[in-house]
């Protein structure tokens, strides 16, 4: 099999059951990683292979960074905006309307 995508001269940050490991070079095809590890990684490049240059920039495959500030949410779901009123008379006729949303 021959990659579609080789990342070389890298600093590729993979986490797996032993742990975090760093390799210089990644190999991608159909998508999926196939490989992680030195400069044998090159051997993987065909005649269509993309090869890009990381010269040292960090890869991290397979990174999801998903969460939420639950606590942070559920507070400002209660405020009301106020922004681009301009007397006190709409500040309370948004606080009204906002309070009757919140029943």
């Amino acid at each position: 099999m021959k990659a579609d995508l080789i990342l070389a001269r890298g600093l590729v940050r993979t986490l797996g059951r032993s742990g975090l490991s760093v390799h210089s070079h990644l190999a991608v095809a159909g998508g999926v990683v196939v490989a992680a590890g030195g400069a044998d990684v090159m051997g993987l490049r065909g005649p269509r292979t993309r090869v890009v240059d990381l010269d040292g920039a960090a890869v991290l495959p397979g990174f999801n960074d998903a969460h939420a500030h639950v606590v942070y949410y559920g507070l400002t779901r209660f405020g009301a905006d106020l922004s681009g009123t301009h007397s006190v008379a709409e500040i309370l006729t948004r606080l009204r309307a906002h309070g009757r949303g919140l029943a």
